[in-house]
């Protein structure tokens, strides 16, 4: 298989930028009103298309998938097949560590039954170390000096993220 250079180039330049000025929604920018699993879909295929990989058919967030999520209570059940706040603070985090960890590792780190005042601590601590390594991650990739250490490090952070929600969730325990 052929590689066009410049074509390489732009797509990680273009990365580059995406990465620096991406950020995960905060807590209160999280829509108020409850929404229908089709919205919910929508939102987080929005909120999350940085996993998503141009020619590459796989689904980030199915509605399938949802409903195994709250099946294996990593996500609470929804209310009259509506989904609030919560359900999408765990949703994007399920689907960010779901990238560098197993499935079956998140129930130790998120508990699908905490109270809101829990999961809004622990999501904005998750986001706000995501935002850290993103960061991290686009200086790192604009220094010469780091290209050794570059492709380790985003690991680094998903696993920092995770890290800090598990701590927070401890915390309150």
């Amino acid at each position: 298989m052929l590689y066009d250079k410049q074509q390489i180039a732009s797509k990680l330049l273009h990365w580059e930028e995406f990465l620096h000025e991406f950020r995960l929604p905060v807590w209160d920018e999280l829509p108020q009103i409850e929404l229908y699993m089709d919205q919910v879909i929508v939102l987080l295929n929005e909120y999350l298309s940085y996993f998503v990989y141009e020619g590459n058919d796989e689904k980030l967030i199915t509605a399938a998938m949802v409903n195994n999520y709250v099946k294996m209570k990593l996500v609470p059940a929804p209310v009259r097949k509506k989904y609030g706040r919560v359900h999408l603070a765990y949703l994007i985090m399920i689907c960010t560590l779901k990238q560098s960890l197993r499935l079956s590792m998140l129930p130790a780190l998120l508990p699908g039954n905490l109270p809101e005042e829990d999961v809004r601590r622990i999501y904005t601590a998750f986001v706000r170390r995501q935002r850290l390594c993103a960061r991290e991650s686009w200086s790192l990739q604009s220094s010469s000096t780091a290209a050794s250490t570059s492709s380790v490090r985003p690991a680094i952070c998903f696993l920092s993220a995770a890290e800090g929600a598990a701590s927070t969730q401890s915390a309150r325990s």
